[in-house]
């Protein structure tokens, strides 16, 4: 039963990824509109949680390493693919793309191959659906921004910090 729920799901980004103007799958800053739209979170909001964990980068890779986070910007979308597939095979713990998407989640969203969320608007629609999920469960609340992130109490005040900057929260 959790993997056709699993492929479902996968099939529903599929759609909504399809459903995505060309315009929008060049410019993430189209798609990540297109996605909040779908999923129907806040796209100021997913803005900044994409800002906090990548600065924008698509293909911004963080793993642990010897018991410590790191973090990898590769230049170009090839070498981020060797990277997390290595990561993938090694299992080693990592978050990839401009939504940091982790790996725990790739499994569970029915993901066989990483790489396919270096793509900027496959992995800002999982972006969305996930904090969908989360606000689904927790409300439309800092504690659901908060558990995208896993479970992170600074992480919040870090997303609030850049919607003050942005000057779209009071």
């Amino acid at each position: 039963m959790r993997q056709v729920i699993a492929m479902l799901i996968s099939i529903l980004g599929s759609l909504a990824l399809l459903a995505a103007t060309s315009h929008a799958q060049a410019n993430p800053e189209a798609c990540l509109d297109a996605a909040s739209a779908y999923y129907e979170v806040n796209p100021l909001v997913l803005a900044a949680i994409v800002h906090v964990e990548s600065r924008w980068h698509p293909w911004a890779v963080g793993y642990k390493e010897h018991g410590r986070w790191r973090s990898a910007y590769p230049e170009r979308h090839d070498e981020a693919a060797v990277l997390v597939r290595r990561l993938w095979k090694q299992r080693i713990p990592f978050d990839l793309g401009l939504g940091q998407i982790n790996h725990r989640h790739l499994r569970e969203l029915g993901i066989e191959d990483p790489a396919i969320l270096l793509d900027p608007c496959t992995n800002l629609y999982w972006a969305a659906y996930i904090l969908r999920l989360k606000i689904n469960r927790y409300g439309n609340t800092w504690t659901a921004i908060e558990r995208y992130n896993g479970i992170n109490p600074r992480y919040p005040e870090k997303v609030r910090r850049v919607l003050e900057a942005w000057e779209v929260y009071p």
